[in-house]
């Protein structure tokens, strides 16, 4: 096995996938006699910097501040205000080292034997993530770091859901680094990579579409990676676009259940959609696409298992909506249906629509 493939086994297992949880915190509480403490959890990903301000609103409350990972080990606390001025309470620039689920422990000196009493708000947020090679990005963050002849391969990870819309970046800043990006999945299967922008020696890779839950590792590296002579720092941008990718192309379609509505939308960036449902031979399917916003003027097309196109309809719902009515499916298989509208791709109106599939 390489030690490329060790290290990104390694990377994967570090930045394990949590479960939907609170990521951030912004409460109220109280502690008195009967709750001498409160916990709250939320989740960390690698390399996080977050913040934890308690800010006392009411009574005579001597509050302590502590951070515990999974395991219960003390990660952070905090008693008095230095100084001694006042009684609110900040840990500051905390780095989580390990993607887990943290908690945060709000008490009063003394615990249950304490005295003091009062009302407090608490806030909980991510100011940063680390550059450091194994960090867990989200969407949004753009970070620092070094390519050299000692480290020419960083990774990073994130996690993507299926449908996602990704871009990442990799801009030179010293030296005379020519960039090079991968993104993988979590068994190391390469889904995208590049080495030079256009008209650059950049590296980035644009609007690429996730197609399962997961997560991916960004290596940011140089031509050439190892074996490679240039060295430089770089500035790495990871985003997401708002619009979900999911249905945007033929191979990559959007489950639909007959007898159950679907919402979609068709836009500048995606003027049509692709839907998927499985028939028999011999059923009798109505297909209808209606417009919820906008000037949408709707149109909808019915592809066969090979791919050819077998029915389509632009008003026959009336007005601007659309309507294939009872038509019968020639052979069992997975039917695809076109959400689009009036003129396809030379169309120019957008909104929001409703597609329903019905089965007979």
């Amino acid at each position: 096995m390489t030690m490329r493939r060790v290290l990104f086994i390694v990377l994967i297992l570090l930045a394990y996938q949590l479960t939907e949880a609170q990521a951030f915190i912004n409460v109220t509480g109280r502690l008195d006699n009967g709750t001498p403490r409160l916990v709250y959890p939320f989740d960390g990903l690698r390399g996080d910097v977050i913040s934890v301000r308690l800010t006392v609103t009411s009574g005579n409350l001597d509050p302590i501040l502590t951070i515990l990972d999974s395991n219960g080990t003390v990660i952070a606390t905090r008693d008095d205000v230095p100084g001694g001025g006042g009684r609110d309470l900040i840990l500051d620039s905390i780095r989580i080292s390990a993607s887990s689920r943290y908690s945060v422990i709000v008490s009063r000196f003394g615990d249950s034997l304490g005295t003091t009493s009062g009302e407090f708000t608490l806030t909980v947020e991510r100011i940063g993530v680390s550059s450091a090679a194994g960090s867990a990005l989200r969407y949004g963050d753009s970070i620092y770091n070094e390519v050299t002849n000692a480290d020419p391969i960083v990774y990073y990870s994130f996690r993507g859901r299926a449908g996602d819309v990704v871009s990442v970046q990799m801009r030179r800043a010293t030296g005379d680094l020519d960039s090079a990006l991968q993104i993988l999945n979590s068994r190391g299967e390469v889904l995208a990579e590049n080495d030079d922008s256009p008209g650059s020696v950049d590296a980035s890779i644009t609007g690429l579409i996730l197609r399962a839950d997961d997560i991916y590792v960004i290596v940011a590296t140089r031509y050439g990676q190892a074996s490679g002579t240039s060295r430089g720092a770089f500035v790495l941008t990871l985003d997401a676009e708002s619009e979900s990718g999911l249905g945007s192309r033929i191979d990559f379609p959007i489950p639909i259940t007959p007898g159950t509505p679907a919402t979609g939308t068709i836009s500048r960036q995606y003027y049509q959609r692709f839907y998927a449902f499985s028939g028999r031979a011999g059923q009798s399917v109505s297909i209808r696409m209606s417009r919820a916003s906008d000037d949408l003027d709707t149109f909808i097309a019915l592809i066969t298992p090979d791919g050819r196109e077998l029915v389509s309809d632009d008003d026959s719902g009336g007005g601007q909506n659309s309507l294939i009515d009872n038509f019968t499916l020639p052979g069992d298989g997975t039917y695809l249906v076109i959400a689009t509208r009036f003129q396809r791709q030379g169309g120019t109106t957008t909104g929001d629509f409703t597609l329903e599939v019905t089965l007979r």
